[in-house]
Parts: structure tokens; sequence; C-alpha cells
């Protein structure tokens, strides 16, 4: 069945309304949306002038050491303990440490987004295991248990019953993760049984 013109031209001006009533509809939820977002971006400007209270700031504080306290420091860390963090590298750990030289303190973790090589991905794991803020004084393997996520290939072959082939798997599915979160993660490890692992849990701890 064939339209006429004056049902034609009614179905255009129809579809031209709808097109338009779309549009608008678009156009108001990007105004919303763009409103939200500066009205966050105020609160959050407000918040961070707004002068902590002596409360907030040990409360803070507290945090930031709890988080800290298994981390690394990376202005005290030595070659060695670079290199063996997860997916670092001796090329990226030297440059590290020639910029820690330069500088004479990195006082925040960001600066290391400006080393040559060192990729978003690079970075969000390495924030994982290194702090500006207390954490370890250098040294892998400090305290009285060694943490798998910082022990070298020497330390972990000392092990009982670990030798030299399981270090290195350790090491291997260590790099591959990105790092150790609980010791649940070390049954990847191949070659790593209940019972060899029950000789040398009370030695070691992960974050």
């Amino acid at each position: 069945m064939s339209l006429t013109t004056l049902e034609k031209v009614t179905f255009t001006a129809l579809l031209i309304g709808i097109l338009l009533g779309l549009g608008l509809i678009v156009i108001q939820v990007r105004a919303h949306s763009a409103r939200n977002r500066a009205v966050l971006a105020d609160i959050a400007a407000i918040q961070a002038l707004t002068p902590r209270t002596p409360l907030e700031k040990a409360q803070h504080s507290a945090e930031d050491d709890r988080e800290n306290h298994n981390k690394l420091n990376i202005n005290h860390a030595t070659l060695q303990d670079l290199e063996m963090l997860p997916g670092m590298g001796k090329v990226m750990a030297q440059r590290i440490l020639d910029f820690r030289q330069e500088k004479g303190e990195i006082k925040d973790l960001n600066e290391l987004i400006s080393l040559k090589g060192m990729t978003k991905k690079k970075y969000a794991t390495l924030r994982r295991f290194l702090t500006a803020k207390g954490g370890r004084q250098g040294g892998l393997g400090a305290g009285k248990k060694l943490n798998l996520n910082f022990a070298s290939f020497e330390e972990l072959e000392k092990l009982p019953g670990v030798g030299k082939t399981l270090a290195r798997s350790i090491i291997d599915v260590r790099n591959q993760r990105g790092g150790f979160h609980t010791l649940e993660d070390l049954q990847e490890v191949p070659g790593l049984t209940p019972a060899k692992l029950q000789k040398f849990v009370n030695l070691i701890e992960v974050p």
C-alpha cells in the first residue's frame, strides 16, 4: 500500500521530531554528567584545602604505616633489593638508583613515572612493593621472617627443603603473578608440595 503525499510529510515530520527529541535528551544527560563531575571536583578541592584535625592526621598516619609496613623503602633499597621485585629487572633497578642519586631522595613514588621504560603496568606493580615513607629500610629478608616478595634466589635456596630448582620456580611464579598475596598463592609453584611448604612456612611471610 502506497502512502499519500500528506502521509509521507506527516511521517517525515514525526521522524524528525523523534530524532530531535533524542538529541535533546543526549545533550541534557551529558550536561548533567558534566555538572556532576564539576561538583565532585569542587568537593575534592575543598576537602584538600580543609585542614585536618589532629585526630584525622593521626588516623591517616596510622593507615599509611600499616600500608607501608611490608613494603621496601626505595630510598634505602640496594640494587639487589630492587632487582628481585616482580617486573623490575637490572636495567630499571639501575635507573632508579641513578635517579635517586641525582635527586638525593625520592619523596613520592609518582616521580618514577618519568623514568625511561616505566610503563603504567610496571609502575602499578611496583607500587605494591615499594614506598618512599617508612617500610623496610633496605636489605632483603629483613626482620624475623623472609618476605617471599623481596627474597633473593640465594635466600630462597637456603630455606629448608627448597634448593636451587624450587627457588627458581618460586621466583618465576612470583614474576608471572606480580608477587604473592597470600600463602595459598604458593600452590601455583611447580614442585612445592604441602609437605615441603610445611618445612619452612614458619620462616616466611607475604604481605
